[in-house]
């Protein structure tokens, strides 16, 4: 993994090597423990786990002046999960949408009434995950975040060059893996073949079937 970042400014540019020193670190555990890349939702989240102690341990290393909320400090810390990510048998792109779709359930649950507060996803919009699989042959797949809710599908992509979509329920042939994961297939007619989902919050079976 390289710990160069050019153009960024002084502070971004140790930030980030810090940041990949950490990564590194990571990546030769797993590797002393035995462990393979591979392509999982298990390892999407240990990734996102472990990207997201890698950042703590240094912003601790740095001091709390170091503003991880500026453009150039949030592009490094991109570039760096992607490296780590990479490393790991995933893409970071993927790795962000697991982190901001477990930010946006917490943030979705601590919101609703108390009484309804275990099962909130009964009522409320739920953020997955989601890698989507284009309808048509020899098309790159699309990482981004899914959110579900009143029978619609809302997918936004993880890079902003790229379009978000939506569709119905009615599009939808579901097929629960567990309860955090599911496989949508989806009528060509939306331009979609599939999408593979997941998240952290345990819903109930056949929650996308019933």
């Amino acid at each position: 993994m390289s710990t160069g970042l050019p153009g960024a400014s002084g502070e971004t540019r140790r930030f980030f090597r810090k940041l990949v020193e950490h990564h590194q670190d990571s990546v030769g555990l797993l590797a002393a423990q035995g462990a393979v890349p591979a392509a999982t939702w298990d390892r999407v989240e240990r990734t996102a786990a472990l990207h997201d102690g890698a950042v703590r341990r240094t912003l601790r290393d740095l001091g709390p002046r170091a503003d991880v909320l500026r453009p150039e400090m949030q592009g490094g810390i991109t570039v760096a999960l992607d490296q780590f990510a990479a490393a790991l048998g995933v893409r970071g792109t993927v790795v962000q949408a697991w982190g901001t779709a477990i930010a946006m359930n917490k943030e979705t649950q601590a919101g609703s009434p108390a009484d309804r507060r275990v099962f909130w996803w009964k009522d409320r919009p739920i953020a997955f995950a989601c890698i989507l699989h284009p309808a048509a042959d020899g098309q790159p797949l699309v990482d981004g975040l899914l959110l579900y809710g009143g029978g619609q599908y809302r997918f936004t992509p993880a890079l902003e060059t790229q379009e978000q979509t939506s569709w119905d329920k009615s599009k939808v042939r579901a097929e629960d893996r567990d309860p955090m994961t599911a496989v949508l297939h989806l009528d060509p007619s939306t331009g979609w073949r599939r999408a593979d989902i997941a998240c952290r919050t345990v819903v109930i079976d056949g929650f996308f079937t019933r």
